[in-house]
């Protein structure tokens, strides 16, 4: 689904899950996934606004709403934006960057939220040539950590060519 909303997005994370697999026969959880992470939520924490500062920032973040009940609505609130959310809906926020939260489900009603993203550690472990960051600033040479650095200041206009059209960013 990813790749048919935002196809840039897509390719850049699954090329990065490539450098990981070449180099390291380190393998996604799931085949075929652009992302390098998951994590289930259960209970209600799901209800509480949060932003997530560590999915990389060229990322989507996919969140599937599962469980049993009737309504539950997924709020970003900057953009006034609600979206009622079935069992089984997905939704894709640009988790680094946009606040959002989901609506308390009824009583007897039970709501998980399964969420796959793309960690920022991980991209910086890429950046660092596969080094933990001790490791890395350790070993660096000046031209390694310029070139991470100047890296790291394109990000952002990166990220604004990978996101071609404004509705990606509110997939």
């Amino acid at each position: 689904v990813l790749q048919q909303l935002a196809l840039r997005v897509h390719a850049y994370m699954r090329s990065q899950l490539d450098l990981l697999e070449e180099h390291h026969a380190i393998t996604p959880a799931f085949p075929r996934t652009a992302f390098s992470s998951a994590e289930f939520t259960f209970g209600n924490s799901h209800l509480h606004t949060r932003r997530n500062p560590h999915d990389a920032l060229h990322g989507l973040r996919a969140i599937t709403i599962l469980g049993d009940y009737d309504i539950c609505v997924c709020v970003i609130p900057a953009d006034n934006i609600a979206v009622q959310c079935p069992p089984g809906t997905t939704v894709f926020i640009a988790g680094c960057v946009k606040d959002y939260y989901f609506t308390k489900v009824g009583k007897k009603e039970t709501c998980y939220l399964f969420q796959q993203y793309f960690d920022a550690s991980v991209q910086r472990w890429i950046d660092h040539g596969f080094r933990s960051d001790v490791k890395y600033e350790a070993e660096a040479t000046f031209e390694e950590i310029a070139t991470v650095e100047t890296n790291m200041a394109n990000r952002v206009p990166l990220t604004m060519k990978l996101f071609g059209r404004l509705h990606e960013i509110h997939a």
